[in-house]
């Protein structure tokens, strides 16, 4: 729910800043926003209790801070021990134990690093890709959402602007929670293929800027 909101929050001040749409008319996509949470509530009041309830009581993991700076701040957990290149992709994975039925589970990291608590994607990914690994996904992931941003001000056109508005949310997930490189799966296909488009709007805008480019030469 609180990806949801931040999403949308996202989206209406990027359309706000760009100037896509004029005051009026954003003032009826903040209000439609709104509504449509309440009507959902009316409807299914037991789902949103039980979405309440989790989001107040269930947000602590055990030995860390609150998930919301956890989702970031547990990488730096596991930098001393998971040197400079981890421990190998899927190491940490919460599959892998199912793989490696001879075994316990994670019995193939070192002594004590499950009590640590890889809970977040970028704890897995200290573990996983080492130091090195993760300096480079994560500067991957932040460059990607600052070209996002470029993209969103320069743009050529408003479907090239439209384009970088609805995948910035997915690509600032991606640097909060560190999704995009193999966890979650489900994440990481999201994340793609907002990389995907954002790249294919880059195409757009560059073929959009040679042809104003030739008409002015030929003017």
């Amino acid at each position: 729910v609180v990806i949801l909101l931040v999403s949308v929050f996202m989206i209406l001040v990027s359309v706000m800043l760009a100037k896509m749409v004029e005051f009026k008319q954003m003032v009826k996509y903040v209000l439609f926003s709104l509504l449509v949470p309440l009507f959902s509530f009316a409807i299914y009041p037991d789902i949103w209790s039980s979405i309440i309830d989790r989001f107040l009581n269930s947000h602590h993991v055990a030995g860390d801070s609150y998930r919301y700076f956890s989702s970031v701040t547990n990488a730096f957990s596991f930098l001393s021990v998971s040197g400079w290149f981890g421990f190998g992709s899927g190491s940490a994975n919460q599959a892998a134990p199912f793989l490696v039925t001879n075994q316990s589970p994670f019995a193939w990291l070192p002594a004590g690093i499950g009590a640590l608590g890889f809970e977040e994607e970028s704890g897995r990914l200290v573990v996983e890709l080492g130091v090195i690994g993760w300096l480079i996904s994560l500067t991957f992931r932040i460059l990607m959402l600052i070209f996002a941003l470029y993209i969103l001000w320069k743009g050529a056109s408003e479907e090239v602007k439209w384009s970088a508005i609805f995948v910035l949310p997915t690509l600032a997930l991606g640097v909060y929670m560190g999704s995009g490189v193999f966890i979650p799966p489900v994440g990481a296909a999201f994340y793609w293929l907002s990389v995907a488009v954002l790249i294919m709007a880059w195409n757009e805008h560059q073929n959009i800027c040679e042809e104003n480019m030739r008409v002015r030469r030929g003017r």
